[in-house]
């Protein structure tokens, strides 16, 4: 008897308002686990750009995991930095980061424009990857 008074309220209130209600679902929470490897991610990308931004690519390519160290090397990181030095004019300063899944986006600002940093890193919190987006 219930389960048919519900279906009736629930037919009235679409036909009265023309709307289904909507039922909201609990947000989750990350876990202090997801929360302590997001932040280590950031803390790690920061250094990683003050490697970058030092010249320092010995150290940086050290933040790299061991497959992808097998792929870039501090000259060709150097030349990666140089290039976005090129277009962006001289690095200013880390402006906000912020962490997504196994992504970490370091907003930067530069002489001449800002850019988004993307550093994709593995379970081991080692850096896998690194990006940025050409301007339009």
């Amino acid at each position: 008897m219930m389960k048919n008074q519900f279906a009736v309220f629930l037919l009235s209130a679409i036909l009265t308002t023309g709307v289904a209600p909507v039922y909201a679902a609990p947000l989750m929470s990350p876990s202090p686990q997801v929360i302590a490897q997001a932040d280590a991610r950031q803390k790690i990308a920061a250094e990683f750009i003050d490697m970058l931004v030092k010249g320092d690519t010995r150290s940086a390519i050290e933040q790299y995991d061991s497959i992808a160290q097998e792929d870039i090397t501090p000259q060709s990181l150097g030349q990666l930095w140089d290039d976005l030095i090129n277009e962006t004019g001289p690095f200013q300063k880390q402006a906000s980061i912020r962490s997504e899944g196994n992504m970490v986006i370091v907003s930067c600002e530069f002489e001449k424009s800002k850019r988004d940093l993307f550093i994709t890193f593995n379970d081991s919190n080692k850096i896998t990857g690194l990006d940025y987006v050409q301007p339009q």
